[in-house]
């Protein structure tokens, strides 16, 4: 039975099974694997990336984290942060953030060109 608001679910909305056959007689239904979903297509996407080191004079680290989200099926928008430690073996630790910045990425249909799209504005 239904839950209360969802309203009936046609049977022939329901994903659809290929029954196979197995040697030992018993029949098994294998459904298509899943994709995607809309929201996990259109959720941010947060990213890590770093890496580090010692050597003779101290101990380092440090990193890119990044923030990318789709806006529509030709265009993205993505942010940045570089950060960085340093730690000296006889001194106090030393970090800073080292550069950061914004982009946005508009994708033309195939063919096109950004040059094409100025020379037309400025008729």
């Amino acid at each position: 039975m239904a839950s209360r608001g969802m309203g009936a679910i046609a049977p022939s909305k329901m994903p659809k099974g290929k029954t196979k056959p197995r040697r030992d007689n018993t029949d098994f239904t294998e459904y298509a694997e899943g994709g995607v979903t809309k929201e996990e297509e259109d959720s941010p996407k947060f990213n890590v990336m770093g890496g580090g080191g010692a050597d003779k004079y101290g101990i380092g680290a440090g990193g890119r984290f990044s923030l990318s989200k789709k806006l529509s099926k030709d265009s993205d928008i993505s942010a940045y942060l570089d950060a960085g430690a340093y730690k000296p073996h006889d001194d106090k630790l030393q970090s800073r953030i080292t550069g950061g910045g914004i982009s946005y990425t508009k994708r033309f249909v195939k063919g096109g060109s950004i040059n094409k799209a100025r020379a037309r504005k400025k008729k």
